[in-house]
């Protein structure tokens, strides 16, 4: 590496360390929280809600459906309606 970018990076360094003293203060937590944080999070959930909601819905539909199928072939192969799940085997002559 160079030596031009040396400077840059402790120079980065310790903006960082700066920032991250600032936001050890409860103040400052806050002020983040409530004016960058929070914004950010509200706009994401009203742009990603409605994805959330019709993904609900299918799965709920889905689940519906699977439960539907299972019910319709329990009654298909239930001895009550002449029908028997067990299939005679053939026997074979010894």
């Amino acid at each position: 590496m160079s030596s031009e970018t040396t400077p840059k990076k402790s120079t980065v360094h310790k903006w960082v360390e700066k920032m991250a003293v600032h936001l050890h203060n409860e103040e400052n937590k806050r002020l983040v929280q409530v004016y960058l944080i929070d914004p950010i999070l509200n706009h994401v959930m009203e742009r990603v809600f409605p994805y959330i909601i019709l993904t609900c819905s299918l799965f709920s539909l889905l689940v519906i459906l699977v439960g539907l199928t299972f019910v319709i072939l329990l009654m298909k192969v239930s001895p009550h309606n002449g029908y028997s799940a067990v299939v005679n085997p053939i026997s074979i002559p010894l």
